[in-house]
């Protein structure tokens, strides 16, 4: 590989495909959390891979585990490492990017695979202070809403610390 990033290599699909249109369902994950900064740090934490790394936290993490990101255009792949190997990727490509309102999709690689599902962000800032309200839609299960529910709770709590 030249070092570059493809679309193919993060698994993302190839554009012309059926678009992604996820419905609100009992296993939908909403999450909310204010933090200490402007909303523009916020995105950039949110976005930037080195920073995704700092704060995502996926249920299961321990001492061993790392979380490696990687991001190609409006493509994304997030690894969790343990033990020497990958357990759990998630890819997903950005609808939305704007400072204030992220849409990504969402799809997760891992002893049970999930279906392509929807997280939806928005930032609400208030001089130094910014809301960050979180929605993933698309959730079919209530193993993958558990799953999701701890994620975001966890990753949003540790993302606040930070400030």
């Amino acid at each position: 590989m030249n070092g570059q990033l493809t679309t193919t290599d993060l698994g993302v699909a190839r554009a012309g495909q059926i678009a992604l249109q996820p419905i609100n369902t009992p296993w939908s994950v909403s999450v909310t959390v204010s933090v200490n900064t402007i909303a523009r740090r916020l995105f950039q934490a949110l976005t930037v891979p080195e920073y995704l790394e700092t704060w995502l936290r996926m249920p299961g993490d321990d001492t061993d585990c790392y979380i490696a990101a990687l991001q190609n255009a409006n493509c994304y792949r997030l690894d969790r490492y343990r033990r020497g190997g990958i357990d759990v990727s998630v890819i997903g490509s950005y609808r939305i990017l704007r400072r204030n309102k992220l849409h990504f999709t969402w799809r997760q690689y891992a002893e049970l695979s999930t279906p392509e599902s929807l997280v939806q962000i928005r930032l609400l800032g208030d001089f130094g202070r910014t809301t960050v309200r979180l929605n993933h839609v698309g959730l079919t299960s209530r193993e993958q809403h558990i799953w999701h529910q701890e994620l975001w709770e966890k990753s949003l709590t540790k993302l606040a610390s930070l400030f």
